[in-house]
Formats: structure tokens, C-alpha cells, sequence
């Protein structure tokens, strides 16, 4: 089944992988390289690797939910893993630095010690 035009919602392409997977994959990646093309320059190399990786996890994975599973892991891990975007947005990592944060301590004392009994 050809389809003219690109689903324009959550239903439409429901509907087009229940009805036409052919054509739901054949849309799903011209929408997806359209938004790569519109990136900036400097960013689509980026994106084409980790459209790659997530292509990768949905061929391997065993069922849609399964995939799922694995990409929401991808996401999180992205967000609050190591060297993640919290990470970048405290300002304890800088983007694309992989070194191991501190193990130092500083200990404050917060109340002056009572005098010691002799």
C-alpha cells in the first residue's frame, strides 16, 4: 500500500504500521533523515550515530515493547548516567570529557567542639 503523504499523528501512523509496515518503515526513516537534514551541520554526524545505535536496538530487540525497554534504558542512562546531561548541567562534567570525578573530601566543622575534660 503506497501512501501520498506522511502521517501527521500518533493514530495515522498507528495505522500505517498496523496496515502497511513496508511503508510505515519507508516513512518513519524519510521523517527521521528530514530531521537529521535539518540539524546543524556540526550535530549530524551525532545524530546519525545514534539513530544508528537505536535502529540497532530495535533490530535486536524481541518484541516493540522490549525495544522500548532497551531505549528507555538508552535514555535514562543518557540523562543520569555517569558523564550524563545532569552531570553537564551541575558543571561537574564538561560536554565530551570522560574523566573520573574527585574522590577528595573537604570536611567542614559547622560548631566549634566543647572544650575536652582533663
Amino acid at each position: 500500500m503506497a501512501h501520498s503523504r506522511q502521517p501527521r499523528d500518533f493514530d495515522e501512523w498507528r495505522l500505517l504500521a498496523i496496515s502497511d509496515p513496508e511503508g510505515f518503515e519507508a516513512a518513519r526513516r524519510k521523517v527521521l533523515d528530514e530531521v537529521i537534514a535539518q540539524a546543524p551541520e556540526n550535530r549530524r554526524h551525532r545524530l546519525k550515530g545514534l539513530q544508528w545505535r537505536v535502529d540497532r536496538v530495535r533490530e535486536r530487540s524481541t518484541s516493540p515493547l522490549a525495544a522500548c525497554i532497551s531505549l528507555s534504558g538508552m535514555m535514562w542512562e543518557s540523562l543520569a548516567g555517569e558523564n550524563g546531561l545532569l552531570d553537564v548541567l551541575r558543571g561537574e562534567q564538561g560536554v565530551g570529557h570522560h574523566e573520573p570525578k574527585s574522590q577528595h573530601s573537604t570536611v567542614i566543622q559547622l560548631h566549634k567542639e566543647p572544650p575536652r575534660q582533663r
